[in-house]
């Protein structure tokens, strides 16, 4: 399965970007300066059926995107800093 993530720098994201990995999905990674209409377009080429977006940037993204495809995020502390053992625990090595 395919899954966007929109968003800044931070220890949320790539705990996204992780969980995205570890469920043996591919990430679509989009750059959140990107209009609403490109996202939208990208989306329906790529074949993305869930967005992880951060909640700073839902409000810019959700009108060109269905909500119910929309799985909104919390960026608590932005990068830089270092990234939490927790997290650093979660990545799963695949060989497939």
């Amino acid at each position: 399965m395919r899954i966007g993530i929109v968003g800044h720098n931070s220890c949320e994201y790539i705990e996204r970007l992780i969980s995205i990995w570890n469920d043996n999905d591919s990430a679509v990674l989009i750059d959140y300066d990107m209009s609403p209409s490109v996202v939208a377009q990208i989306s329906e080429n790529a074949g993305i059926c869930r967005f992880y977006i951060e909640e700073s940037l839902c409000d810019r993204f959700g009108m060109d995107i269905p909500s119910d495809r929309i799985v909104p995020y919390r960026e608590d502390v932005p990068m830089p800093r270092i990234l939490p053992k927790s997290i650093r625990n979660m990545f799963k090595p695949r060989y497939d």
